[in-house]
């Protein structure tokens, strides 16, 4: 890892105005927490984080979805309730913790319909 701090990774949002933002986050965070945390336009969190809301809804390119680990049940369902679905690189950012694999990814806010 090029920053020398195996708990320190960055990786860039994209917000919901097309804005990129590069971030610093703590190994074991979870995407919503980093983006509220950095003021990322289109995360809320407004359940704060029990995977409840979708206001943390993310898309991920299909390389950084082989390397994380697979949605569960409680995501899925939620997803396709606000009208997308994770094979599509559709995610909620609370169920997905930061670890060293996003180091220089690219996280792009998604919207609810």
């Amino acid at each position: 890892m090029s920053n020398g701090d195996a708990s320190s990774i960055r990786f860039c949002y994209i917000d919901i105005e097309g804005v990129s933002h590069q971030v610093t986050a703590t190994a074991g965070d979870t995407l919503m927490s980093v983006a509220k945390n950095h003021l990322i336009r289109g995360i809320d969190g407004d359940c704060g984080g029990s995977c409840a809301c979708g206001t943390c809804h993310v898309v991920l390119t299909q390389a950084l979805q082989q390397r994380l680990p697979l949605h569960d049940e409680a995501e899925a369902d939620l997803l396709a309730f606000i009208g997308y679905s994770p094979a599509q690189g559709h995610r909620l950012g609370c169920q997905i913790t930061v670890t060293p694999d996003l180091e220089g990814s690219v996280i792009t806010v998604g919207t609810i319909d």
